[in-house]
């Protein structure tokens, strides 16, 4: 930081801007010498003084450049510069016609009679006090947004930040900020909460406030949830945050109370031992619970054997289904609401392509979908049937606080009479409460996937969960059939589920075991695998073709 250098000058010109982020490109006028000036810097125009810290820097395609630590910003002053300012477009109505005559008729004076006395803005032809007040209006909105901008700056949080805070609270986004800096660390502005904590600290807010409390618990709420859990013990969290926020016990249980009070944290006992979990987390999983509990109810079976209908379906395919697959065709046929699970190699695929088939040719509307565009391509290329990602299906939209949602939900369902679900191992509890608010309750409904595999990315193991529950009729695959037993990979798979050792010494399949104890020994094995050894081989491309996957 002692490298740090400060220019001052005027906004001569803007080269680049993201709304989104904040980054700009500009051209600085320093004392008559423009320099080219980078950073996050917000809706900064033409004609504003700034006061920029940061270090110069050399980019290989464009140069010498000022890379921005920290700016302060003020409207221009001069005649000159205000004009420019507001025939850039800063202030939403005024464009180059408007602003000379506003300069020529106010001077010096123009933004201050703007801001102070929109009436005398009627003054000049074509203003009416409608007019005139909407100027003034927009331009207290860009001095709000500019106030916030060098309010955050000034501890050095980025203006991507500013930018969240301005969409979600508007005007008066500054003013929230300052009572309650934590509110930073809320979801859809996610500044960390130890940067908050420094902003709080700065603004002599005491680190046993009940805001600091509230945004301390639930940051590690949220952190647990990046890690999968959807809630805590209350005894273990309330020991963490004790830890990690050095304040009492006593007021830490305070805190948890009065939240669960006002429902932004929920209790849920079990075994005896209760949990604490995050609002959101709460109302998806006991969303899904009361649904699955009122389309089992629906879904009853109505006990048509459906063996002969099967039968023709094997014989148009040339396919003989084993005794458990006929279960889950009919099951799904009969009932409507099932979970099929099963290792790789298990026919899981054959099962399902029997299932769609049968649900198109009752007239059914189905829609297959998978949780990743991986996960749908390799449904689609399996079944032959066009497969969509969730997120695809229930079509993303976004809200005004930039958070996710879907156009989708209780109030536009989908067109749907069947819906089946692939890899259902990786969706997490938020995403399965949104697909269920979007079919109604008759759909039927088929949940594929390993519960062996890794749980979601996101909160939750909903499919473990489904199937330990007994909400859902299950029906678990286990026979490896014969092409999948020429996979050593399969194979070993079920090995490892079934707690049995995996051979290590056959090389005349598609598993190969290559020990290395270095780390560099390692990497220089994976790089020649992938760049040489797989493409000569097996004719692979490195790129398309290759998959490394690491712990």
């Amino acid at each position: 930081m002692e490298d740090l250098k400060t220019l001052k000058g005027e906004v001569d010109s803007i080269i680049f801007k993201s709304e989104d982020t904040g980054f700009c490109v500009l051209m600085l006028n320093c004392d008559n010498d423009l320099i080219t000036v980078v950073g996050e810097m917000g809706d900064v125009e033409e004609g504003e003084d700034l006061v920029v810290t940061g270090e110069f820097t050399s980019h290989q395609k464009f140069g010498e450049q000022f890379k921005v630590h920290i700016f302060e910003r003020s409207l221009p002053t001069t005649s000159a510069a205000i004009q420019r300012y507001l025939a850039s477009g800063a202030i939403s109505g005024v464009g180059p016609v408007l602003a000379k005559k506003l300069v020529n008729k106010f001077g010096d004076d123009t933004l201050d009679i703007i801001e102070n006395t929109p009436d005398r803005l009627t003054e000049i032809d074509g203003i009416t006090v409608k007019k005139a007040e909407k100027i003034s209006q927009e331009f207290k909105t860009t001095f709000a947004a500019r106030s916030l901008m060098s309010y955050l700056n000034k501890f050095e949080i980025e203006t991507s930040y500013g930018i969240k805070a301005w969409k979600r609270w508007g005007n008066t986004a500054e003013q929230i900020i300052k009572s309650n800096p934590y509110v930073l660390c809320i979801q859809g502005v996610d500044l960390s909460f130890s940067r908050a904590d420094a902003v709080a600290a700065k603004s002599d807010i005491p680190a046993d406030s009940e805001c600091r409390i509230k945004a301390g618990i639930t940051y590690i709420l949220r952190q647990n949830a990046d890690q999968g859990h959807t809630c805590l013990p209350l005894d273990s969290l309330v020991k963490t945050a004790v830890s990690y926020l050095d304040v009492d016990e006593k007021l830490i249980k305070k805190v948890i109370e009065d939240e669960t009070e006002e429902e932004n944290l929920y209790y849920y006992d079990k075994h005896g031992r209760r949990f604490v979990m995050l609002a959101d987390f709460y109302k998806a999983e006991d969303y899904i619970a009361r649904r699955l509990a009122i389309m089992r109810q629906i879904s009853y079976d109505n006990k048509i054997d459906f063996s002969e209908v099967i039968d023709l379906e094997e014989e148009n395919n040339g396919i003989q289904y084993e005794k458990i697959q006929r279960e889950a065709i009919n099951l799904a046929l009969s009932k409507g609401f099932l979970v099929l699970t099963g290792g790789p190699g298990t026919g899981k695929t054959t099962t399902l392509n029997a299932i769609i088939s049968l649900y198109q040719q009752q007239g059914l509307n189905v829609m297959i979908c998978a949780p990743t565009g991986r996960a749908a391509k390799r449904l689609s290329d399996l079944t032959g049937f066009d497969a969509k990602t969730i997120h695809r299906l229930l079509e993303v939209k976004h809200t005004s606080g930039d958070t996710l949602a879907f156009i989708h939900d209780e109030n536009n369902l989908l067109d749907c009479d069947a819906l089946i679900i692939d890899e259902m191992s990786m969706v997490d509890s938020c995403l399965f409460e949104a697909v269920l608010r979007a079919i109604s309750v008759t759909c039927k409904l088929v949940l594929v996937g390993d519960s062996d595999q890794l749980p979601s990315v996101g909160a939750g193991n909903v499919l473990k969960d489904i199937i330990d529950s007994g909400v859902m009729s299950v029906v678990t695959l286990k026979e490896i059939f014969r092409q999948a037993q020429e996979s050593d990979i399969v194979m070993n798979a079920h090995k490892i589920v079934n707690g049995e050792h995996i051979d290590l010494a056959s090389k005349d399949k598609d598993f190969f075991f290559m020990q290395r104890l270095e780390y560099g020994e390692l990497q220089d094995l994976v790089v020649e695998l992938c760049k040489t050894r797989l493409p000569k081989a097996y004719d692979y491309s490195p790129i398309d073709d290759i998959q490394v996957l690491s712990p």
